[in-house]
This record gives C-alpha cells, sequence and structure tokens, in this order.
C-alpha cells in the first residue's frame, strides 16, 4: 500500500517536472547551492587552521603574519555563520 502511494507521487512529481521543468531546475539549483556554500565555508576554516598551524611551526615575521590572517579568517567564518545576513541568504536562496 505504502510503496503504491510512493509509486503514484513519484509519477505525479515526474508529470509535473515535465510540464514545469523551471520548477525542478530551481529546486536543483537551490539545493547545490547550499552545499557549495558548506563546503567553500569548511575549506575556508580548513585553511585558517593551516595558517595558525604554521605560525606556532615556524618563526619569524611571515609565519606570525599569517597566523594572524588565519585568525581572521576563522572569527569572519565564525560571525558570517552566526549572523542574520547568514540566515537571509538561506532563506533568500
Amino acid at each position: 500500500m505504502i510503496t503504491k502511494l510512493i509509486g503514484w507521487f513519484l509519477v505525479a512529481a515526474g508529470t509535473l517536472f515535465v510540464l514545469k521543468p523551471v520548477i525542478l531546475k530551481n529546486r536543483l539549483h537551490k539545493k547545490a547551492y547550499k552545499k557549495a556554500r558548506k563546503y567553500l565555508f569548511a575549506i575556508g576554516f580548513v585553511i585558517s587552521s593551516y595558517l595558525i598551524g604554521l605560525g606556532f611551526r615556524f618563526h619569524g615575521f611571515l609565519p606570525k603574519l599569517l597566523m594572524v590572517i588565519g585568525i581572521f579568517g576563522i572569527i569572519k567564518i565564525i560571525f558570517f555563520l552566526q549572523g542574520k545576513t547568514y540566515e537571509q541568504l538561506l532563506e533568500y536562496i
């Protein structure tokens, strides 16, 4: 019984997407954009952490400067994720 309901739903959704492919395109675009955004934040966090690690491993001015840049990068990512702007962007998307 449940499989028949799921089957009818998939047939109806497939028919809708054939008749109006813009709806499917918009839904897939939103999901892909959210995933890409999360991956970019993860990459930024990893790079910032690596820069901080370089500052602790080596001595000199340049590694300490890279460490400061990494700290600012992590702070920026944290504030952006907690901010209302991020929530508004996700709602808009």
